[in-house]
């Protein structure tokens, strides 16, 4: 089921994709990308979206969301061309919340930043790193009852074919925390890796058919794709030698 999007009203000025600050028909607000950042860049929050949830991560809330052509090509913004194509992803605003900034790190529990880490490991996401110069957390922090509320955001990179294990480990927000992936933790971790691998099919079936390759989930491209990210989700399980050794 998909959002209606009413109004598109700016471009936003953070991040690489620059997503669109949409309204919905509810009134709710969101961050909007399109094919502007390529099908399989659509494909990799979706999913990666979905494993979020299963693994329990504080992933903000998303969508598929449903931009009506005449919206698009009325539209003044600029760039909103990239949003053609009906259907893309939506991310919806958390009132409040900011971009985490370094000296925000160690406020969050450390079971919580090696949670994250793993994620990402598992999923081959290179886009979160920050250091005290500056960086792409890809995180935002709002204010919690106890402690600061961490919120997931951004993983159009996900999946990456290009993935590279020491450049990971050297940037990432959270690399000291693999400091407590104990062999018991990573046990536990891969019991709970394998169920929520199981929720990509589900995730697969749910998309829309211009995410696919070909636009069509039936096509040769579309399940060997499939073929590929079901072979890095089962790692921790098929090879888990391989998926806990780092460089």
């Amino acid at each position: 089921m998909s959002i209606l999007i009413t109004e598109i009203v700016r471009r936003s000025e953070q991040g690489v994709t620059r997503p669109f600050l949409c309204r919905s028909k509810t009134g709710d607000t969101y961050f909007v990308k399109g094919l502007g950042v390529g099908a399989e860049g659509l494909r990799a929050e979706w999913i990666n979206g979905h494993l979020a949830k299963c693994l329990k991560l504080p992933i903000a809330p998303f969508s598929v969301v449903e931009v009506p052509p005449t919206l698009v090509t009325n539209s003044a913004v600029e760039g909103a061309s990239e949003l053609l194509g009906t259907f893309g992803f939506g991310s919806r605003v958390i009132p409040g919340a900011r971009e985490i900034t370094f000296t925000q790190v160690e406020d969050l529990p450390l079971e919580q930043r090696a949670e994250v880490l793993l994620f990402d490991w598992w999923i081959r996401h290179a886009d979160r790193n920050l250091n005290p110069l500056g960086g792409n957390p890809n995180l935002l922090i709002s204010k919690g009852d106890e402690q600061p509320q961490l919120w997931l955001i951004d993983h159009h990179n996900g999946f990456d074919q290009t993935f590279d294990d020491g450049l990971f480990w050297k940037g990432h927000i959270f690399a000291e925390a693999r400091g407590i992936w104990s062999p018991a933790w990573q046990r536990r971790a891969e019991s709970r890796l394998s169920r929520a691998s199981k929720g990509l099919s589900k995730a697969w079936d749910a998309m829309p058919a211009n995410w696919f390759p070909d636009q069509d989930i039936t096509s040769a491209a579309s399940g060997l794709e499939y073929d590929r990210l079901a072979r890095i989700l089962t790692r921790p399980t098929l090879a888990p030698v391989d998926f806990w050794r780092v460089p």
